[in-house]
């Protein structure tokens, strides 16, 4: 007998109040993010301008030594192609003439 009474209560319950349980319940999560949204787009727009800053402030020498040794590795680079062309004799391929 208890449990014919939870099932008829559930289904009086579903049949009835759920729905609007339910409109309530979307309407409110519907709010909260709608809220939320706002909120981080409204917080979004100073960070990205701190961000800007930093990347300014921190990757200006990072940068500053990156093209330094580019530049140092590229003169390096140069001299030693230049002694391995002095060190090897190319020979020019002979061409058969036909």
């Amino acid at each position: 007998m208890y449990l014919y009474g939870i099932l008829i209560g559930c289904l009086v319950y579903m049949l009835t109040i759920s729905k609007y349980f339910i409109k309530i319940n979307v309407f409110i999560i519907e709010k909260i993010k709608f809220a939320i949204n706002k909120l981080i787009k409204i917080l979004k727009i100073p960070i990205k301008f701190l961000a800007k800053i930093l990347r300014k402030v921190f990757l200006k020498p990072v940068s500053f030594i990156i093209i330094n040794i580019r530049h140092f590795l590229s003169k390096n680079l140069i001299k030693s192609t230049k002694k391995l062309k002095k060190g090897i004799n190319f020979k020019k391929k002979k061409e058969f003439k036909k």
